[in-house]
């Protein structure tokens, strides 16, 4: 869930970065641009797989966050200092010491960068999986991972300059929150059509038809009911479970509306800062 994320957040890091020490057309400057471009993104998406992966308690991933993000700064500056080391065969140590401190001190700065997302990904577990909220959750890291890094490149872009680089990344802003509020747009839809539907009894009533049905789920909340369908004839019929419904649709409600409102804010200031330039 953190790998493309961060590897974006990255790519705009190593863009801001080479534009703040002024690189010329050099050949060194070029190898230190190409590195930034590429090493940076792999880097962070590398940290962001990682981090997703660990088996931790909130503070723990917390800390392993804020600890290690700079770590993973001093790591890509280290390997930024490698294109370096062998065009200067006497300063190698000292080209790697510095783009560690380097590196480590950009790290720090990636922190609040990629707090909105992380901590996105931290709210990632409160509904249970694959119900509407939790769809909502998974989106909200890459959405507002990607507005950021659009108001990271617009409060920046003055100072560096722009170029195609600059509007690609200003312009993503919108349209991955563009995207995300289409869907959840239409989940939110969804959801309204299955809240809207009669004939909810207490789960496990005693029904004619006892087969598997569909699961509309959802996510918060533990209450559990059987959408039922109304028999036809009270004599040969008896009323069958057309879906089993689980979970408070109020809670729901209230999430994915908040899911709307942050993915209308994404996209209107990313749209914003595509135009104010």
């Amino acid at each position: 869930m953190l790998a493309l994320p961060f590897a974006w957040a990255g790519l705009v890091g190593g863009w801001i970065a080479a534009g703040m020490i002024g690189l010329s057309n050099g050949r060194e400057d070029h190898l230190i641009r190409g590195a930034l471009f590429v090493a940076t993104p792999l880097v962070a998406g590398a940290f962001g797989w990682l981090l997703g992966s660990m088996r931790l308690s909130t503070p723990g991933r917390v800390a392993a966050f804020l600890f290690g993000t700079p770590f993973a700064g001093a790591v890509n500056g280290t390997l930024i200092g490698l294109t370096l080391s062998p065009l200067d065969h006497t300063e190698r140590w000292a080209i790697l010491f510095f783009g560690a401190a380097f590196g480590g001190v950009c790290g720090l700065c990636f922190v609040p960068a990629l707090s909105p997302g992380f901590l996105a990904y931290l709210g990632v577990g409160r509904a249970r999986r694959q119900s509407f909220v939790d769809k909502a959750d998974r989106r909200a890291i890459t959405i507002l991972t990607a507005g950021v890094s659009s108001l990271f490149a617009w409060s920046f872009s003055e100072t560096i300059g722009q170029d195609i680089v600059s509007r690609l990344i200003l312009v993503s802003g919108f349209v991955v929150g563009l995207v995300g509020l289409l869907e959840d747009g239409m989940e939110y839809a969804r959801f309204r059509a299955a809240a809207a539907t009669t004939g909810l009894v207490p789960a496990g009533a005693n029904l004619l038809d006892t087969r598997a049905a569909p699961i509309v789920d959802y996510g918060l909340g533990g209450m559990a009911a059987d959408l039922v369908i109304p028999a036809h004839d009270a004599y040969r019929d008896g009323p069958r479970r057309a879906a089993v419904v689980l979970g408070d649709a109020s809670l729901a409600r209230k999430a994915l509306s908040l899911a709307l409102v942050r993915d209308v804010v994404v996209v209107a200031t990313s749209l914003l800062f595509a135009l104010w330039r």
